[in-house]
């Protein structure tokens, strides 16, 4: 059973689970363990998050800090098919995309339940072999199993948020129980943690507001970037077109991302549509749609439907996104609800200027930036609006470009967000075990 459990759940940066007596002889450079717990499936997304994830793995190789990942890369995916967005059935899809929510609730309890054996066996595993364990949950279900873990063995709980999750529980359901759940699966792990770290103020004026946490409980860290990988690659621009079938002459207008319900792609779809026939853009723009989920087949339909079938690239999920934002000219997130703005910020690093949403933290990003505009969600115009000020003015995209690049590579180098963990995973344990 247990050998199981460590060739399932339990991988670390120099393989210490499948081989002990290797991992026994190697010289680590630290005696922090690191248990990293999510729900996300960091090697076949392009999620902020997920990008976010693997970015700190990353990290934890190079400074030679051993580390367990438990995610679900390693199990099987169950999806809940979601429903087309007729309008015309708006009762029915309210109705069904509430159900299908609820199941995909129930699954991942049930997954953070089974999760917290294998955690609980690295936790004792990693103090045999002289290690102090700190476990970091990366979201709310990965949290619930921290949670539950860190109860048991007395190990420190680090709760990283990505953002206000009220509001991408309102992006995705109206179902009163469903919302009981997991509000309360959060505030039970927030209140718990032995610290909280955020991406943005909001989360944190939200829980010290909410959940009574006390200013020392919590930390905001800048979302991490690799601003080598994500960095301004010129001759990227006409080589990506050519290989998408896209002219060198186009004006591309890109959104990255998981094309969910809370990333309101088909808003921009219409958008489109109606710069498209006021020839309020070039008449020679693209629309280069980059990421997969479960409202891929809805979108295709749609943009048929639209007659802009032609204009519009869908490429699907793709690891090199950092070639396919060098070759747009314009990045656009329609999100209703969002935490990090981890793909306008790669594209910032990119030197593409983004046109993002009135939410909260996109507004802060734009206005400390300088590096693109904001629109009103309740309002198509206004996208329409913004896509045709920054199309027709080179020389504010320019500016933009610079502005956005400068501000990413200044406020969010990996290296540096980096030291701020490894001294949060230091000051965790003193706080634990004081």
């Amino acid at each position: 059973m247990f050998d199981f459990l460590r060739n399932l759940f339990c991988f670390t940066n120099l393989g210490e689970c499948n081989n002990p007596q290797k991992a026994q002889t190697k010289k680590f450079k630290s005696k922090i363990l690191v248990l990293f717990l999510t729900h996300k499936r960091l090697f076949d997304s392009i999620g902020g998050i997920e990008s976010m994830g693997r970015l700190l793995l990353s990290k934890l190789m190079d400074y030679g800090i051993p580390f367990s990942l438990i995610s679900k890369d390693f199990l099987p995916e169950i999806t809940f098919v979601q429903p087309t967005n007729d309008s015309s059935q708006r009762s029915e899809k309210l109705l069904s995309r509430d159900l299908a929510f609820f199941l995909y609730t129930f699954k991942e309890i049930i997954i953070s339940l089974l999760l917290v054996l294998p955690t609980i066996y690295a936790i004792k595993l990693a103090r045999k072999r002289g290690f102090i364990p700190v476990i970091l949950s990366f979201d709310s279900f990965g949290g619930l199993t921290g949670l539950l873990s860190a109860k048991i063995t007395g190990a420190p709980f680090i709760v990283q948020t990505h953002g206000l999750y009220i509001r991408f529980i309102d992006a995705q359901t109206k179902n009163p129980i469903t919302r009981i759940i997991l509000l309360g699966i959060e505030k039970a792990v927030i209140r718990n943690a032995t610290m909280i770290l955020s991406v943005n103020d909001e989360t944190l004026e939200y829980y010290k507001r909410y959940y009574n946490i006390t200013k020392t409980k919590c930390l905001l860290i800048p979302t991490p970037i690799d601003v080598e990988h994500f960095a301004p690659i010129s001759q990227l621009r006409n080589r990506v077109r050519k290989e998408l079938g896209i002219d060198a002459s186009s004006n591309v207008i890109g959104f990255v991302g998981r094309l969910s319900y809370e990333k309101n792609v088909e808003f921009l779809l219409l958008a489109f549509k109606k710069a498209v026939d006021t020839l309020s853009i070039p008449v020679n723009s693209i629309l280069l749609v980059v990421g997969d989920g479960p409202l891929k087949m809805q979108l295709n339909h749609l943009s048929a439907e639209l007659s802009i079938s032609a204009q519009v690239v869908f490429t699907g999920f793709r690891r090199d996104v950092y070639r396919l934002m060098n070759s747009m000219d314009v990045l656009v997130l329609p999100s209703k609800a969002e935490g990090i703005p981890c793909v306008a910020l790669e594209a910032m690093a990119c030197g593409v200027p983004v046109i993002l949403s009135n939410i909260r933290c996109h507004k802060e990003l734009v206005n400390k930036a300088k590096c693109g505009l904001i629109f009103d969600l309740k309002h198509l115009e206004d996208l329409v609006r913004c896509l045709s000020i920054i199309l027709n003015d080179y020389g504010l995209r320019e500016k933009m470009s610079s502005n956005g690049r400068v501000y990413v590579v200044t406020n969010h180098s990996l290296d540096n967000v980096f030291k701020e963990y490894f001294q949060v995973f230091k000051d965790c344990i003193k706080i634990q075990y004081s």
